[in-house]
């Protein structure tokens, strides 16, 4: 087992650290986001806004992994992501929503570890040249053992979002990003420690 631990502070504190050198460019990010959101009330065309939102959100998925590694990353990246990864991306967020959906139907527990076991199966998909089979059996394998953790982190990411919303909703477009980044930051240390854990 595993003998790899992280601190959701310092998660926290890396995250908003590199969202202060860039802060302009992730707030304009959010709100793109939140505009394609509302844009998806439009009946007629909420299939599509959809589909985009789905895009979209793998795009900064990768631009978070990126960014986190230091790269230099623009607003061209927003359309990185090539047609066959975005279906795998779609393909897995799908499956996770209705396996976490099930586990959540059978008496909620289930539900959130589910969730938490799954949870980096995306960022698997946009990060590396896998299918959504794969991705899902890594992502399961990577947070063995990290299941109170991870449940920790995902409830102080929650406690951000609600500091957002409090902070009369503008502070959505800090706590949005800050979360992005702070997720990604967390996925490439379980990667970076990847031998530490009993997984691949």
């Amino acid at each position: 087992m595993s003998h790899f631990d992280f601190s959701i502070e310092n998660i926290i504190i890396k995250a908003w650290s590199k969202f202060r050198e860039n802060s302009f460019f992730w707030i304009l990010v959010t709100l793109f986001i939140v505009a394609l959101s509302l844009s998806g009330n439009i009946m007629p065309l909420a299939g599509l806004f959809t589909l985009l939102s789905y895009y979209f959100s793998a795009a900064i998925t990768l631009m978070s992994i990126r960014y986190m590694r230091n790269e230099v990353i623009s607003f061209n990246d927003l359309l990185a992501v090539s047609s066959i990864k975005f279906l795998h991306y779609f393909a897995t967020s799908i499956l996770v929503s209705v396996f976490t959906l099930l586990g959540l139907v059978l008496f909620i527990i289930p539900g959130f570890y589910i969730m938490v076991r799954l949870m980096f199966a995306q960022y698997l998909i946009i990060d590396n040249n896998i299918g959504f089979d794969e991705a899902i059996k890594k992502s399961w394998y990577l947070t063995k053992g990290r299941e109170f953790a991870l449940i920790g982190f995902l409830s102080a990411m929650f406690v951000i979002v609600i500091i957002g919303i409090l902070s009369f909703f503008v502070g959505l477009l800090i706590s949005i990003p800050v979360i992005q980044l702070s997720t990604a930051y967390l996925y490439l240390s379980l990667i970076r420690n990847s031998d530490k854990l009993d997984v691949w």
